[in-house]
């Protein structure tokens, strides 16, 4: 059966909590249930941004919305993310999410709002980060480096997959 797609906000939009959705949304992360809490990262150079929605899935709307991220922190371009919890050797839950930028940086917010940064992880233009689950004692992350490819002064790039992997759990389940 056909469910219904309904745009939840637009960029531009005030929404509850009383601040504007800025633009370029890029990654999510989700936890929670009939009511969850959504994490989204917006792409903007030099001023990134994460904002926190909280929404009510039977009624498809947005309940409140702040930023924990605002820009002022000087992070930029915030890629692609995913939200990683005890399923993925990281206890507590983390909206993952990467600066795709030279020497860029991997964060960890975890559902309070607090930032970690991750350096062990690799300083590098982080595109898309997944952890791997299903692997008891390891804790494996995979990223690829988004300096490669195609694109206006990337002929000839080169760029890298990634595979981080601990045992037994520690550092990068503890990111805090």
């Amino acid at each position: 059966m056909p469910g219904t797609l309904k745009p939840l906000a637009t960029a531009g939009d005030i929404l509850p909590g009383g601040q504007q959705l800025v633009g370029i949304p890029d990654g999510i992360g989700v936890w929670g249930r009939d009511r969850f809490n959504l994490y989204l990262n917006h792409e903007i150079s030099g001023a990134a941004r994460v904002s926190r929605f909280t929404v009510d899935v039977k009624n498809a709307d947005i309940t409140d919305h702040e930023y924990t991220l605002d820009g002022s922190e000087g992070y930029s371009r915030l890629c692609s993310a995913e939200w990683v919890d005890n399923r993925d050797g990281f206890g507590g839950g983390y909206f993952f999410t990467g600066e795709e930028q030279d020497d860029g940086l991997q964060l960890a917010i975890d559902r309070k709002g607090n930032v970690t940064e991750l350096p062990w992880l690799g300083l590098y233009a982080h595109e898309n980060q997944i952890s791997v689950r299903r692997l008891p004692g390891h804790t494996v992350v995979l990223n690829f480096d988004d300096n490669g490819g195609s694109g206006v002064g990337r002929a000839g790039a080169e760029s890298e997959l990634y595979m981080y992997v601990e045992q037994p759990l520690s550092r990068a389940a503890r990111p805090g």
